[in-house]
Parts: structure tokens; sequence; C-alpha cells
């Protein structure tokens, strides 16, 4: 916990609400927020069968109380994470799997050393141990696969992110070869630099740079007029292209739209500003094949890398 608190990225928490009361839910029912690699949390009963499992692998090594204690903590402090932190996805949850892996491979070994000097007042937990390797842990590792062959499906269906199709776009027209690039939210164009060698400029954290800090010094509340005058800005004192993906859908609407996205972001747009937006810019692809981590389509979502492609005139 003290490693993964945030520091510098101090907006990439915030949770409103009682967190104490999540923190009880995290501890009761750990399976409401570790749930990417087991039961969707979106199906009935879903959190409960999830926690019953987790409860099962970490009651599976009561033989060895001090593996238990360890798979116990581990799960308690991911869910107190996840629930007080923030959210934890795949990449997050399955350092979970790989621990109990090896806490039980570690009971494993510490049995097959200790053969035939199992006491008998233990022969009911070396039971249930043996029930949680040959039963309750394969069930776990199941659940994974299937979680995880949808995930591939998805990712041979569709892609996860258009930035290599971005760069392709930017690298093949001659007149984007030394474009400065600008994402609407920075951190959608991070991955852009494994694809080309193009300067991005942050704009809510107001530097160049490939690598965004989720920090609150930054410009949480963005216009699509503070996004124009800026790429302007570049532009004059640059005299390069100036390329800018937009992830968010600008639609025409007689009020004024304000879109929350990610962890306290904000971006906003009047009809007015919207037009000047776009009489400033030539709108040059749609790049919206990308799907989000459930495999929907999620138009404006500040977490899929589909963009729309603008370039200031």
């Amino acid at each position: 916990m003290a490693t993964i608190y945030p520091t510098y990225n101090d907006v990439a928490y915030s949770f409103p609400g009682d967190w104490l009361a999540r923190a009880f839910k995290a501890v009761l029912v750990p399976g409401t927020y570790i749930y990417d690699l087991l039961f969707p949390i979106t199906r009935p009963l879903a959190k409960f069968a999830n926690t019953l499992l987790l409860y099962a692998l970490a009651l599976g090594l009561l033989v060895d109380p001090i593996l238990c204690a360890g798979v116990l903590a581990a799960t308690w402090l991911f869910a107190l994470m996840f629930s007080e932190l923030y959210g934890g996805m795949l990449r997050h949850q399955g350092l979970l799997v790989i621990f109990i892996i090896s806490l039980y491979w570690i009971a494993s070994a510490r049995r097959r050393e200790a053969a035939g000097i199992v006491l008998a007042q233990r022969r009911v937990l070396s039971r249930y141990y043996a029930f949680a390797l040959c039963v309750v842990l394969p069930l776990f590792f199941a659940l994974t696969a299937v979680r995880g062959a949808g995930k591939i499906i998805r990712d041979v269906k569709h892609p996860v992110s258009e930035s290599e199709a971005a760069a392709r776009l930017i690298g093949n027209d001659p007149r984007l070869k030394d474009a400065i690039v600008i994402a609407e939210p920075d951190y959608v164009g991070m991955s852009l630099h494994y694809y080309i060698s193009n300067q991005q400029y942050l704009i809510r954290e107001r530097r160049f740079g490939d690598s965004v800090r989720f920090a609150r010094s930054s410009i949480l509340d963005l216009s699509i007029k503070d996004l124009l005058r800026c790429a302007q800005s570049l532009h004059r004192q640059t005299g390069k292209p100036i390329v800018i993906l937009l992830v968010h859908d600008l639609v025409d609407s007689p009020v004024e739209q304000v879109i929350p996205f990610s962890f306290a972001w904000y971006f906003r747009y009047s009809p007015e500003e919207l037009a000047e937006f776009r009489a400033a810019t030539e709108h040059i692809a749609t790049l919206r094949d990308a799907v989000d981590a459930d495999g929907k389509n999620a138009a404006g979502n500040g977490d899929v890398e589909n963009y729309d492609v603008y370039l200031v005139k």
C-alpha cells in the first residue's frame, strides 16, 4: 500500500462518499472490488460468489497459518486499495492471482518435505487443503481462463487503442511530418511515442512530454476554447503544424456541454466555442474502432484511445 499510494499523482483517487463504509465492505465482501478476473459484478450475487471463492482459497491454507494470513492480508489490502484509491483492472488484480499461486506452491513444497509427520489434529485441515488444492484452485484458474479468453477474443476482433492508426496517419501525411501533437486528455497520447517521434504537448500540464502526471496542479477543467488558443499559440511560436487528437465526441447542442471523465477531469464547450473550433481546424480523420475493457465502443470515453484528428489551420 505504501509503494502504490499516489504522491505527485494526487488526482488518481477521488472516490466520493463514506470511505469507512467502503473499507468495511472491502474486508467483508472483497469480491465487490476484486472481480475483473472472476465473476463480473454486473451479474446478480457475483460479488458474493467472488468473495466466497477468495475466502475459500485463503482458508484452504489454514494448514499453514502464516500462508493463510498472507492470502487474507493480500486480499484485504488489494480490496482496500481498489475501494479507496482507484478501481483495479486486470493488470492490477492479476497480481493477486500470482501471489495466491505462489503461496500454494510454497505450501505444497512444505508438505512434501513434511510427509509422514502430519499431526492427527491437522488431518481435518489437511483434507480441506487437499479440497482447496484440487477443487477450489482449479475453479479459480478456470474462471480466470474464461475471462482471459474473452479478452483475447476482444483483442483479436478490435483494437484496444487507435494510437497506432493515428501514428500511421501522421507519419504518412507529408504535411504532418514535424507536427506537434496535442492529445485531449493528455494521457491518451502516451502510447504514440512507440510509433512516431513527433513532439507532444501536454496541454493540461503546460509542458512538452509524453508521460503524464495525474496531479491536481494540472488544468482539471479545460474548455475547447483553451485547447484551440494553446494550439494556435504553439503554431505561431514554433512554425510547426499542430495536430489535435480529441477523444471527446463533439455534438451540436444549444447549451454548453460539460464532460466529466477519468478521475477528476472536465472538458467543456459552448455552441459558440464549438463553431470557432471547427472554423479554425481541419477535421482529417475519425479513428473510433477501439473498445474498452468490457468490449464496448464507448464513444467519448476518456479512458479509450479513440480519436477525432484535427489539424490547426
